[in-house]
Order: C-alpha cells, then sequence, then structure tokens
C-alpha cells in the first residue's frame, strides 16, 4: 500500500514535469510536521529518505517504459474506434513492465477508455495458477498428493529431531515413480513416511537433512528431506540393500557430521545479522536466506554496497563472538511474550499463536535489550547449544540481488578453515614467485600493474609512431585511386591493431577534408580487422 502511495504522487509529478525524483527531499518536512504525533519517523530519516528515492528512480524508469507502450495501445483503440483495452494487455504491462493496474486505468479514463477488468482478473488468476503450479512440481507436489491419507489417518509426522538425531521409526507409506508401493526393493529410488522423524525437512532456508533408514537386512540412503503443506515428512532417498515396506521399523538416523555443519551455519547467521546491525545500521532486517552444510547465504535490507572496511569489522565481531562461547537458548512460547522480549522475526515468514524463539547470550529467559544478549530471534531450525562451536567464520562474498537487497555469503567451521586455506596457499606461492614477503606483496602487485600500465603506454606510442616503409597518411592518399570521381584507398596496413587503424583513417579523413573514402585492414592474432572511413561531405551519399 505504502508503494501505491508513493507511486500514485510520483506519477502526478511525473506528469507536472518532475522526471526527477522528489518526494525523497520532503521526508525531513514531514518529520518536522508530524514528528511528534508518530514519533517512530524521526528514529532514521536519512535512510527513509533514500529508501524513498530509491523507489522513486525504479518507478520513474517504469513509468518512461510502460507510457511508451500504453500510449501506443491507446492510440491503436482510438484509431480502431474501440472503448476497451483487453484485460490481457493491461496484464502484459503489469507482469512484463511494472506498470501498476491502478494507474493504467487512470490514463485510460483520461483519454476516455476503459479497462477491461474481468480479463484482467482472469489474466492474472491464470498466472497464479500457473505460478503454483511451478511451485508445486519443484517441491515434490505429487507425493504429497498421493500421501494425504496418512495425514488423515493419523495427522502430521512427529519431529524430534530437535531433541535427538536418530530413532526407531515406522514406515506408514512409500512413493515409488509417482505411486504408493507396498515396498521398495534393492536399487530403487522413492520416497517413506514415517510415524517420527529425527529428520529436519527443508524450510525456512535450512536444507533438508540426509543420513540413513537401516533396520534387518536393509538400509535405505536418505538424500533430502522436505515437508508437506499439512506437515508430512518426505524422506527421499534410495534403497542401497534389501527391500524396505511398509510397516517396518528402521532406525532412521541423522548424517550427525552434516546437521553439525548446518547447525554451525545456521547459529552463525544469527550472529551475522546481530553484527551487521551494530555495523550498518539498525534498518537492516534479513530478506531472505540459506543455510546448508557448505556455507550460509544472507540476505538483508540496505541500499548501498558494504565497504571492505565494514565487510572486515562485521567479520571481526562475529569471530570475538565465537571466542566468547555464549550459550544457545531455545524457548517455545505465546507470539506475544515472544515480542515483549524484543524477539524478531524474520521478513515475510507467518506464525502461529505459538512460536519457537532462539537467543544467544544472557540468561534464559533475558530481554532482548540486555547487554548480554547478542540475538534473539524466531526461529524454527537447528541450532548448536553453544556458539563456540561454530569455530570461527568468514565472509566470502558480498553483492546486489535486488533493488535495496545486499547480499552476505560465508563460511563457518571447517569450510572457514578451507577458505582461509586456500588463501594462504594462493598468497605463499605468489609470494615465492615475486621473491617478496607477505607483508610486501600488495606494493609489489601494484608496482607491476603499474609498470604493465607504462610499457602498454610505450608499446601504443611505438606502434603510432612513423616506421620505415610503413604505411603512413601521405603514402596512402598518394596512392588513392579515383573511381567515379571519389578517391578511394584501399590498404593492407602491417603489424596494426584497431587504434592505429582507427588513427590513420581519422588522418586521411583530416588531410583529404573532402572527397574520400578509406577501407583500411589488418591481421591481429588470426583476426581479421576493418575500418572504414569517409569524409564529412559523402556521408550522405555512402
Amino acid at each position: 500500500m505504502l508503494r501505491r502511495i508513493l507511486r500514485r504522487a510520483s506519477r502526478f509529478g511525473f506528469l507536472l514535469g518532475k522526471e526527477e525524483p522528489f518526494l525523497y527531499k520532503l521526508v525531513d518536512t514531514v518529520v518536522d510536521v508530524m514528528g511528534g504525533t508518530y514519533p517512530d519517523i524521526k528514529a532514521r530519516p536519512d535512510h527513509v529518505a533514500e529508501i524513498i528515492r530509491i523507489e522513486e528512480e525504479r518507478f520513474v524508469r517504469t513509468v518512461a517504459q510502460g507510457s511508451k507502450i500504453l500510449d501506443d495501445m491507446v492510440d491503436r483503440l482510438k484509431n480502431s474506434g474501440k472503448k476497451v483495452l483487453a484485460g490481457s494487455d493491461a496484464f502484459l504491462l503489469h507482469a512484463t513492465y511494472g506498470f501498476p493496474v491502478d494507474m493504467t486505468a487512470e490514463i485510460l479514463e483520461e483519454n476516455e477508455l476503459e479497462l477491461d477488468r474481468p480479463g484482467y482478473a482472469e489474466a492474472m488468476k491464470g498466472h497464479q495458477e500457473e505460478a503454483r503450479s511451478t511451485w508445486k512440481g519443484t517441491t515434490g507436489g505429487r507425493e504429497a498428493e498421493l500421501v494425504d491419507d496418512v495425514y488423515t489417518a493419523s495427522g502430521e509426522t512427529d519431529f524430534v529431531g530437535y531433541e535427538s538425531q536418530e530413532c526407531d521409526a515406522r514406515v506408514t507409506a512409500i512413493v515409488h515413480e509417482d505411486a504408493r508401493v507396498d515396498a521398495l526393493t534393492e536399487g530403487q529410488e522413492g520416497v517413506v513416511v514415517l510415524e517420527e522423524t529425527p529428520f529436519y525437512a527443508e524450510m525456512g532456508g535450512q536444507v533438508g537433512d540426509t543420513g540413513v533408514l537401516e533396520g534387518n537386512g536393509f538400509r535405505f540412503e536418505v538424500t533430502d528431506t522436505r515437508k508437506t503443506a499439512n506437515g508430512i515428512y518426505l524422506h527421499h532417498g534410495k534403497l542401497v540393500k534389501g527391500t524396505l515396506g511398509v510397516e517396518d521399523t528402521p532406525k532412521a538416523k541423522v548424517n550427525a557430521a552434516r546437521r553439525m555443519a548446518i547447525m554451525r551455519h545456521h547459529t552463525v547467521t544469527h550472529l551475522l545479522q546481530a553484527a551487521l546491525k551494530q555495523v550498518i545500521g539498525s534498518h537492516v532486517t534479513q530478506s531472505g536466506s540459506f543455510v546448508g552444510a557448505e556455507g550460509m547465504r544472507f540476505d538483508f535490507a540496505h541500499t548501498q554496497a558494504c565497504t571492505q572496511e565494514q565487510l572486515n569489522q562485521v567479520e571481526r565481531i562475529v569471530n570475538e563472538m565465537i571466542l566468547e562461547d555464549s550459550l544457545v537458548f531455545v524457548e517455545e512460547m505465546l507470539i506475544e511474550d515472544a515480542r515483549k522480549r524484543g524477539a524478531i522475526a524474520p521478513f515475510g515468514e507467518k506464525y502461529g499463536h505459538k512460536v519457537r524463539v532462539v537467543q544467544i547470550g544472557g540468561e534464559k529467559g533475558a530481554h532482548m535489550s540486555h547487554e548480554d544478549v547478542v540475538s534473539m530471534e524466531f526461529c524454527g531450525g537447528t541450532h548448536l547449544d553453544r556458539i563456540g562451536h561454530i569455530g570461527s567464520f568468514r565472509i566470502v562474498a558480498e553483492a546486489s540481488v535486488a533493488a535495496g537487497i545486499r547480499r552476505i555469503e560465508g563460511v563457518a567451521g571447517l569450510p572457514a578453515y578451507t577458505a582461509w586455506s586456500d588463501t594462504r596457499n594462493v598468497t605463499t606461492g605468489l609470494c615465492r614467485s615475486l621473491a617478496v614477503k607477505e607483508d610486501q606483496l600488495a606494493e609489489r602487485v601494484q608496482a607491476l600493474q603499474d609498470e604493465i600500465k607504462s610499457l602498454n603506454k610505450e608499446l601504443k606510442k611505438a606502434k603510432s609512431a612513423p616506421r620505415s616503409g610503413a604505411a603512413s597518411p601521405d603514402t596512402l592518399l598518394a596512392g588513392a585511386k579515383e573511381i567515379n570521381g571519389v578517391k578511394v584507398i584501399v590498404a593492407r596496413v602491417e603489424d596494426a591493431d584497431s587504434d592505429l587503424l582507427r588513427q590513420l583513417t581519422d588522418q586521411l579523413r583530416d588531410k583529404a577534408a573532402t572527397n574520400l573514402v578509406c577501407v583500411l585492414g589488418a591481421v591481429q592474432e588470426d583476426k581479421v580487422l576493418l575500418v572504414c572511413g569517409v569524409t564529412k561531405d559523402l556521408t550522405k551519399k555512402i
């Protein structure tokens, strides 16, 4: 709704000739006038102004592009004598170019035309159904349909993975090749449903667990774990030994080493957000995340690229937190109580009346404002019991993934050690090659870059200098042939690159002034280079 209000105001400014962002300049005035009634708006006026400016810039581009297309549609309607714009056309503007449908309707009304709203609604419905179908297909939707009766009979799968990483569990259903079956035989792939499970199912950005289901003479290797909308856990994998049937009771074992690596990366993600809030600002909020065994990524709201100094500071703070080895507390509580304690919720997640809260640091039950509490978030993922087990953390990348959204990628534990080790090996190799100590490496590399730049300048200068027997503007002009009253030069220039060919062409045009066409060619690294030049008086003819 706020975006619609901003865009509506921006559009009216656009119609009045305001082609550059202007609303963001009014933030200080709004704060002065309304700050007493709404004190929250006084907290970060500069950040608010920056967000509005970015939104305006994006919308101005959208309006400029969409308006041209809509203007063409309006002209076609008027020329054909029609009064209604097809809903599919309005949806095309919205889905492809981001042009708001309410703005389309307003512009049509200004031109005494109408929008086919039922047609637009139908196009939107078709798009949503297609999106749902695609989403369903990528998360094992067919398997979910096939095991619906399991939920009807006994409810959702009992997840015991917070307390234990193995348990005995009864098989309640098996799916193989899009069909329910009574058993899997050796070599077959399938999906196994258990009455209870220690396997964490992919959700909230955390990947699903892997491991094994083992029993008397059989072994099923779990390669992924997912969950249906009604809470049935789907264990994807392959039976590598024996026969596994419904009603069997295998021992379900999570890959403990992999789970530990995932927990390191999940817990360090919470520390990263806390450090970002310290260094970048309190406006930092999570906009998405991924947590796996090999690394993590964290998306957050911020309008500018983080500087290297900021990243170094964030990385150091996280590692200092790890060295403090604070305890991690996990509690389930009413959502109202969680909010009263200051727990923060990831963007876009939906919660019931009871939530799971992960607190790092301080004493159990403390408020987020307590100086010893590092982090307190709503979270359903698996975590370490103390942060010292993370080992170490390293940031490996920072980039933009969307307007106003930055992404940090990092590694913890053994992957962090591997990253440090790889960097050390590269640095050591370079030091050996350049015969310098590590603290002299940057200076030596800069000196080499300066030397290369200087040599390139000298080489370019040497190539452009007159050489004995080399092509020159005068010799080329002397050899020009006249065709239909126009001087024409066609020549191959030895040892020339594209810059030299362009330079010679410009010199020929300057010397001849009029009535000249030249085509110069060269061969460079088995590639043919051609440059054609024409004097100004012939540009309309040729």
